[in-house]
């Protein structure tokens, strides 16, 4: 059942604290346990200064003190931590009230150790390999600015990128699970600026670049409440809710299918390598078995041996520079710069099969698509370049101008 959206609208609100007769549950809510009226839970377990949970009406309340500090203004009978990782406040049919409507599983609700006043939280624990982190914040009752605005909750849960940009026949993603452009191993992240695709937070299935950009594509707002989103062993996507109603396909069939997202598009293959469905990234949904399909430029910018060399004439600084990408072959490359004589950085580049471009030079996450839509080398007011020799190519050279316009 939805959650009426008169559930979901915060109040500014008095509540007062009705009687005394309430008690500290622990410091957190796991997956699956409730809290009940005058039940909470308090920052270390006993801190009555910071507790969230329920008052003897059952409304669903944070104290700062003897202050409430935050409400969305929603009783009910218990608050349950879902093991979907979302906080719901439901009555006495059992029907929701209130939900916090971020989704990570095993996330528990809690308070920061350190600062508790900063208010309660879901929170997930990181994967093994995060050393500087033990937990990530899912849902969150921030203090915002404008204290007397009551709605101030955040939902960042973090998302995982699978499958090196490949979903293959009996694979799956779940919410808040991702085919991303940049990754070459499983990992979590809280943030990318790179092509994703995926089950977002409300489980509806989505296209974007970058974590926080809007949707390039979507399966639409109908569709919003899937738990799985499956490459079947015929071919067909399919998108299905927790009791395995499928809400949306793709609808094209063929054995062996491979989704992909590549340079120009996300794109299912068959087992020939022809495309049988794609989405560009402009957000144009193909029919099954396409006649006109997007082409790659990046598909063959690698030729082992070439070297480009470029020199930069800068005006300004009165320095002139010589800038080399060399052809290392298997999609990697090797930039140099000679400031007269001197060598002072190289870069190794490597273009994935998304199209990703991986540098450890600190620039932003790009792919081939963006490197050749976006940093044309143009001479300008202080730069001007010229070519040496004949073997510069259009990637080559915009890889040139991405290094010297990012780093």
């Amino acid at each position: 059942m939805r959650v009426p959206l008169s559930a979901l609208a915060c109040f500014h609100v008095f509540v007062p604290v009705y009687g005394t007769n309430w008690k500290c549950v622990g410091d957190k809510l796991g997956p699956g346990e409730r809290l009940r009226r005058n039940e909470f839970v308090c920052a270390g377990g006993s801190d009555a200064a910071h507790r969230i949970g329920l008052n003897s009406e059952g409304t669903l309340v944070q104290y700062d003190g003897d202050e409430v500090d935050w409400t969305p203004g929603a009783s009910g009978k218990y608050l349950i931590m879902q093991r979907t990782g979302q906080l719901v406040l439901r009555d006495d049919k059992d029907d929701p009230t209130w939900a916090s409507g971020c989704y990570a599983e095993g996330a528990f609700l809690g308070f920061l150790d350190t600062y508790p006043g900063l208010g309660a939280r879901t929170f997930v624990e990181t994967p093994e390999y995060v050393k500087d982190e033990d937990y990530w914040t899912v849902w969150s009752t921030d203090p915002h600015p404008r204290r007397e605005v009551m709605d101030r909750t955040r939902c960042t849960p973090p998302f995982i990128c699978k499958g090196r940009g490949t979903l293959r026949p009996k694979e799956s993603l779940r919410r808040n699970e991702y085919l991303c452009a940049v990754n070459k191993d499983d990992r979590y992240y809280r943030n990318a600026n790179s092509y994703m695709f995926g089950v977002d937070n409300k489980g509806e299935v989505v296209l974007r670049k970058g974590r926080y950009d809007p949707n390039i594509w979507s399966s639409g707002k109908d569709t919003r409440g899937g738990t799985e989103l499956k490459l079947q062993r015929k071919g067909n996507l399919v998108l299905r809710d927790k009791d395995g109603n499928a809400l949306w396909a793709s609808g094209c069939k063929s054995a062996g299918n491979t989704l992909k997202l590549t340079g120009p598009a996300l794109t299912m293959m068959d087992k020939h390598d022809k495309i049988s469905w794609f989405i560009d990234y402009r957000g144009k949904h193909s029919k099954c078995f396409p006649d006109k399909v997007p082409s790659d430029k990046c598909a063959k910018v690698s030729a082992k041996g070439k070297v480009c060399k470029m020199k930069m004439i800068d005006s300004l600084n009165k320095i002139n520079t010589v800038l080399e990408v060399k052809d290392l072959g298997n999609n990697r490359y090797r930039v140099t710069d000679d400031i007269e004589g001197k060598k002072p950085w190289k870069e190794i580049v490597e273009i994935l099969d998304t199209g990703a471009i991986l540098t450890d030079a600190g620039v932003p996450e790009v792919t081939c698509h963006d490197l050749l839509e976006d940093y044309e080398m143009e001479d300008d007011s202080q730069l001007t370049f010229k070519k040496q020799g004949k073997q510069c190519t259009e990637f080559s050279e915009n890889l040139i101008s991405f290094m010297i316009m990012e780093w």
